[in-house]
């Protein structure tokens, strides 16, 4: 039961966050935001890049909860060029 309600958790955690992500990309693209705006905008998509990235990495007792058979390991990890 606790990792169904870990899952869940985790998955509606993430629906608002990919809610909040979508509000930023249409505020952002209305063409009205000034330099420190869009920097702000781009602030705030990094730090809920890391928080879905937290989301997808949760474990309950030592077991990745999305890691499928891999569970001893972060499943997702950001990659960077």
């Amino acid at each position: 039961r606790g990792e169904l309600d870990l899952a869940d958790d985790s998955l509606q955690s993430l629906s608002s966050t990919l809610a909040r992500v979508r509000e930023l990309g249409v505020q952002a693209s209305n063409g009205t935001l000034n330099d420190t705006d869009r920097q702000a905008v781009a602030a705030e998509l990094d730090g809920l890049l890391r928080t879905a990235l937290d989301l997808g990495n949760r474990e309950l007792d030592g077991r990745r909860l999305f890691g499928g058979t891999a569970t001893d390991r972060p499943p997702y990890e950001l990659q960077t060029a």
